[in-house]
């Protein structure tokens, strides 16, 4: 415990106090004119990790840390020498070669009306919030590179995705061209067929990579959606889809409720059935599980195959942007699955597939319970209440 100064009113001296309170709270140097350390206080020793004895004579390159370029320090003599405080940040090093930070401020000494005599320097060390901000921008740093790999290989993929149907556009339009001259009408119906596909190719592209674009964007229509409901509204959605291949689905009963935006969670759903029945059906017997449990405010739900599963290695392939296993046959555009995980962590939780070669594949998808802007309002004002009955 550090004792108090105890002053008496007739003798005490103003300045002794000042000086007592800035040393029990700030690091505080003195220098002359030329910059030399005239004196330091206790807390300047114990940050620099220098003694007195050591500072006393020297001038402040003793802790330079090398980090500020000379024209920092340079506008900085600029202006206590003219006689103006000055104020920043430095980042000196200490005798043991670590590094430190302190908010400074310099101010000039003089009599009144009278030529500087000298400089005292007041820091408080800012460390911790330094690093703390160092490490925060080191991971806004490493989001960006990861968001820029993400949007070269968007690009990459969507130019490879949208280039093959135009090329066949192109091919069958030179080949049309031919036919009109040779008056080849039913290969000129077979090549506008072509054409037709293509271009519907080219349009379910775009159409899921604007749908893509829009998760995130909450619609506020955020309620309590029966998963067994939404599964039903799903599987009677692709019904002659999943009849045409021979696919047995079993749903879990009873589903929990969630707090979500409706549309997301049947897009989820949707696309997870999907991809169940694309790659499933290759099972002697295929059959696709649909199930759902609830956490605390966490819903976990999963769509399972008996396909013929996904090597370890792929696992989080399949999550991105244009990522099929197999190219040939395999129907979608490859964007169903990156939806999936994009849904699934706008509502705060992850998607991820459990799976080995020869034993199917299980989908899984976790999403926290939503509260719209209206029920958060009233949660929060209930709680403001609620604190003031008790104070």
């Amino acid at each position: 415990m550090i004792a108090a100064l105890h002053i008496s009113g007739d003798v005490a001296d103003e300045l002794t106090f000042v000086k007592y309170a800035l040393d029990e709270h700030a690091i505080v140097a003195t220098t002359d004119l030329a910059g030399t350390i005239v004196s330091v206080n206790a807390k300047f020793c114990q940050i620099s990790k220098f003694s007195a004895e050591e500072l006393v004579g020297q001038n402040h390159r003793i802790i330079n840390s090398g980090r500020h370029p000379k024209a920092f320090f340079v506008e900085m003599w600029k202006a206590i020498s003219s006689g103006s405080t000055w104020r920043g940040e430095i980042c000196n090093r200490a005798k043991d070669g670590t590094l430190y930070w302190v908010d400074t401020t310099i101010v000039p000494i003089r009599h009144t009306g009278g030529p500087l005599l000298g400089y005292v320097a007041i820091r408080a060390d800012i460390t911790e919030q330094k690093l703390a901000q160092e490490k925060h921008l080191e991971e806004v740093n490493a989001e960006l590179r990861r968001k820029n790999a993400e949007l070269e290989q968007y690009v990459h993929s969507v130019s490879h995705d949208l280039k093959s149907p135009i090329v066949t556009i192109l091919g069958f339009a030179g080949m049309m061209r031919k036919n009109l001259g040779e008056g080849q009408m039913e290969r000129l119906a077979d090549n506008t067929e072509r054409i037709i596909r293509a271009a519907g190719r080219m349009r379910c592209v775009i159409d899921d990579l604007l749908e893509l674009s829009r998760v995130g964007r909450t619609s506020g229509e955020v309620g309590d959606v029966d998963l067994s409901e939404a599964a039903r509204s799903v599987l009677e959605e692709l019904r002659e889809r999943i009849t045409a291949a021979g696919i047995r689905v079993e749903v879990g009963s009873p589903m929990p409720t969630i707090r979500a935006e409706r549309m997301r969670v049947w897009q989820v759903l949707q696309n997870l059935v999907i991809n169940a029945v694309h790659y499933g059906s290759t099972a002697a017997a295929p059959v696709i599980e649909i199930g759902a449990s609830r956490l605390g405010d966490t819903v976990t739900l999963y769509v399972r195959d008996n396909g013929k599963g996904i090597a370890e290695e792929h696992h989080e392939r399949v999550f991105g942007l244009f990522q099929r296993l197999e190219r040939k046959g395999a129907g979608g555009t490859g964007v169903g699955l990156a939806i999936v995980r994009r849904i699934a962590e706008t509502h705060r939780g992850r998607a991820w597939v459990e799976s080995s070669v020869g034993a199917g594949s299980t989908f899984r998808v976790s999403m926290r319970d939503l509260v719209s802007e209206e029920s958060a309002d009233a949660k929060a004002l209930a709680e403001g209440n609620d604190g003031e009955q008790h104070e």
